[in-house]
């Protein structure tokens, strides 16, 4: 089927990350039936609480977490964050730069999010909870973006979508051992992760992948993750780029909530 694909037929893309962004975690929108819909995080532990209400006057949102609460040492992965909204009529979330299984609490006390007041997510395209890198140690940090397809893929798990990866170009500079590159496939619905391409790197590299014609890596209806890895020392200086593109090669199957069956 896909040899038959013309040129003209895909949606490109860039996604690009370099080291003064803040990765975006997860998107988070509010579709209940209230005036308003918040969330806002805690300082150092990331706690997220969800509200809702009137304009300005907003109570915790029962039908989340507890009383309203996502207690970051109970919700220890992005996974289980999205599950927890999902659950719930008056919210929907989605994975953008990681995969399911990332660590959302590094130790006691100290998560990932960095503190924020309360944010309006009751919006069209949601808003998203980025990574407080301050709160991680380099050697837990790996750098990550995403290709989920054109804007009008909102989920990347759209079932009939079919993406590719054309081009990485990754600048990293490591601490330590080194890790390489890895490329993952993440499924949403199932909360899994696989890993199915890996290049490894020399100390302070810049390199390109070029796909020569054919695609370095092509996945139906998963998220692709793209990740610098060092397992044992720091990455520091990060620059990623992807060239990528996508296709709806029938008709789309819409996924409005995402939550997998894995356990918390």
């Amino acid at each position: 089927m896909f040899d038959r694909i013309r040129p003209e037929d895909w949606t490109y893309a860039q996604y690009g990350y370099e080291a003064v962004d803040l990765p975006k975690v997860i998107g988070v929108k509010y579709v209940g039936d209230e005036e308003s819909g918040t969330i806002e995080t805690a300082a150092t532990t990331g706690d997220i609480t969800a509200k809702h209400g009137a304009l300005s006057s907003e109570a915790a949102d029962t039908t989340v977490g507890s009383s309203g609460v996502l207690d970051l040492t109970t919700y220890t992965t992005v996974e289980s964050i999205i599950r927890a909204f999902n659950l719930s009529d008056n919210w929907e979330a989605w994975a953008i730069d990681f995969p399911g299984d990332y660590l959302t609490n590094i130790s006691a006390g100290n998560g990932i999010f960095p503190t924020t007041s309360a944010t309006q997510c009751k919006v069209a395209a949601g808003v998203s909870l980025v990574m407080d890198t301050s709160l991680k140690t380099a050697e837990d940090y790996p750098v990550g973006i995403t290709f989920n397809g054109p804007s009008t893929n909102f989920h990347g798990t759209d079932v009939g979508v079919l993406h590719q990866i054309i081009k990485i170009n990754a600048n990293v500079t490591f601490g330590g051992a080194t890790d390489g590159l890895y490329i993952y496939s993440c499924d949403d619905r199932l909360g899994t992760k696989t890993q199915i391409w890996h290049r490894a790197l020399v100390s302070a590299t810049a390199t390109e992948f070029y796909s020569n014609g054919e695609p370095i890596i092509s996945v139906d209806g998963s998220r692709i993750v793209v990740m610098a890895k060092d397992a044992s020392g720091a990455i520091t200086s990060p620059s990623l780029l992807i060239e990528a593109r996508s296709y709806a090669h029938t008709p789309v199957a819409r996924k409005s909530k995402l939550w997998s069956t894995l356990s918390i």
